[in-house]
């Protein structure tokens, strides 16, 4: 990264000309994006062979109920709607990027969704309800164009129904309904500002009881 007033850096454009990278009065790059915040995890690095080093390069998964499901009360941890978990071997950091919930019937008056965290050294081991089938890879299909996974599967582990493990907390806050018995959805950035390492997991929970609740992850894989 360049540092000071004096650093320079260089960049070729696509006539293979250098051009001097411009940089502002405390070192900072000047730059304009071609795409969003998100592409180029998704996109992956078609030339990258070494598995090793995609880990590090990263590759981003989406996972979703595909069918109505029930959103337990609180922090029980006898928990039903939609959780994702690092298991304890795995060699990657899930890195959420988005949530999404919708409550699509109501029940137990208003209501508040959050997000429920929670570690243990031995990681979620009772997968009630798996939904590991429903992982998919960003770049719809894992086209051969894209390298970011060499064919590799997710590492997580996606619940509607599992036991909780350590002690699960609310972590934040995302929606509230804003009348009694009421329908809503919600779709949270949270910028990669939630990280789950090996025995770590998110869930998504209400105040109180659901019966009809559709929920989905966006996530990306990366080397810790």
């Amino acid at each position: 990264m360049p540092q000071g007033p004096l650093a320079a850096a260089i960049s070729r454009n696509f006539q293979k000309a250098l051009n001097f990278v411009q940089l502002g009065q405390q070192g900072d790059l000047w730059e304009s994006a071609r795409h969003g915040k998100y592409y180029a995890g998704v996109y992956g690095t078609p030339t990258i062979t070494s598995p090793a080093t995609v880990a590090k390069a990263g590759s981003s998964f989406r996972g979703a109920n595909q069918v109505s499901a029930s959103l337990s009360n609180g922090l029980a941890t006898t928990y039903t709607g939609l959780c994702l978990s690092n298991p304890v071997a795995s060699t990657v950091n899930l890195v959420v990027k988005k949530i999404g919930g919708v409550i699509t019937s109501a029940v137990s008056g208003q209501l508040a969704l959050g997000l429920i965290t929670g570690w243990a050294a031995a990681g979620i081991t009772v997968h009630t309800t798996p939904l590991n089938t429903s992982i998919l890879n960003s770049y719809i299909g894992a086209a051969t164009a894209n390298g970011s996974i060499l064919g590799a599967a997710s590492a997580a582990n996606l619940d509607a129904a599992c036991t909780l493990v350590g002690t699960p907390l609310w972590t934040e806050w995302l929606a509230a309904n804003g009348a009694a018995n009421s329908d809503f959805a919600l779709y949270v950035d949270l910028d990669e500002s939630i990280i789950i390492p090996p025995g770590g997991y998110c869930a998504i929970g209400a105040t109180a009881g659901q019966g009809g609740f559709f929920g989905s992850f966006f996530w990306e894989e990366l080397s810790p």
